[in-house]
C-alpha cells in the first residue's frame, strides 16, 4: 500500500526528471516521448476505430478465456466432481493451451492475425456452449471439452499484444501517438476489462437465470465475435508488411 504512490509516479508524472527512462517503459524515454494518462486517453480517442474493431474482438476473446475455466469448474461440481477433478480439468486445459502455442505463431506469421483470432473465438465460445448440452453428461466429458477450449485458447497465444503492437507501430509512424506505449496502455485496459467482466457477468447470469443461459451466451459471443472479426477487423499483418515494403 505504501509503495502504490511510487508505482503510479511514472504514469501520473512521466516527464519528471528523477525517473529514469527504463522506469517509464520501453519506447517512451526521451524528449517529447513521455506519455501521460491524458495523452493515452487522447490517443485512444484518435484511434477509436482500431479499439472499436480489433480491440473489441480481443476483449471478447479475453472474456471467453476467463469464463471457460469458471464454467468448467461449475459444471464439474454440478455433476458431482470433487476439487481434484476441478483442478485436473483446469490443468489439462492449460496443458493444451501451452501445447498449441506454436500453432499460434505459425497462424499469425504465415497467414495473419485474424486466422488466429476468429477460429479461437469460435472454438472457445462453442466449447463453453457445449457445457450445457449432452456432450457434457459426465465429469470426464467435461474434461474433454476443457481440452478443446484449452486448444482454442492456445492458438491465440500472444495475439493480443501482437495485434496491439502492430497498430501501435502504425500509429507512431503516422504521428497519431507519441510512443507505442501511448496506445498499448488503453489497448491492454480493454483486454483486462474483458477478463474482469467475463466471469462476473457469467456468474450473474447463472445466479439470475441458469447455467444453460450463461453457457449459451458464451457460445453466441464466440460466433458473433468470429463473424465480427472476419468482416470488420482489419488484418494488421498485411498493413505492417505493406509499410515495410514501401520503406
Amino acid at each position: 500500500l505504501f509503495l502504490l504512490p511510487l508505482a503510479l509516479w511514472p504514469v501520473l508524472a512521466p516527464a519528471t526528471a528523477p525517473i529514469p527512462d527504463f522506469a517509464r517503459g520501453s519506447g517512451v524515454g526521451g524528449e517529447g516521448k513521455q506519455s501521460s494518462v491524458a495523452s493515452m486517453l487522447m490517443c485512444a480517442a484518435r484511434s477509436w476505430t482500431d479499439l472499436a474493431t480489433a480491440g473489441l474482438a480481443c476483449l471478447a476473446l479475453c472474456w471467453l478465456r476467463q469464463t471457460k475455466d469458471f464454467l468448467i469448474v461449475l459444471k464439474i461440481i454440478d455433476l458431482g466432481g470433487g476439487a481434484g477433478l476441478c483442478g485436473l480439468s483446469v490443468s489439462v486445459a492449460s496443458f493444451f493451451d501451452v501445447a498449441c502455442a506454436p500453432v499460434a505463431g505459425v497462424l499469425m506469421t504465415r497467414f495473419g492475425r485474424k486466422y488466429s483470432l476468429a477460429p479461437a473465438l469460435l472454438v472457445v465460445g462453442l466449447g463453453c456452449g457445449a457445457l450445457a448440452t449432452p456432450l457434457a453428461a459426465s465429469p470426464w466429458h467435461v474434461l474433454g471439452l476443457a481440452c478443446v477450449c484449452g486448444a482454442g485458447n492456445g492458438i491465440t497465444s500472444g495475439l493480443g499484444m501482437t495485434m496491439g503492437s502492430d497498430i501501435a507501430v502504425k500509429l507512431e509512424k503516422q504521428g497519431l501517438a507519441r510512443s507505442k506505449a501511448e496506445f498499448l496502455g488503453p489497448w491492454r485496459e480493454m483486454q483486462d476489462l474483458g477478463m474482469f467482466l467475463g466471469p462476473a457477468v457469467s456468474g450473474a447470469v447463472v445466479a439470475a437465470l441458469s447455467f444453460k443461459a450463461a453457457a449459451g451466451s458464451c457460445a453466441a459471443l464466440g460466433v458473433v465475435g468470429a463473424v465480427f472479426t472476419v468482416f470488420l477487423v482489419r488484418e494488421t499483418l498485411v498493413q505492417s508488411s505493406a509499410k515495410s515494403g514501401a520503406a
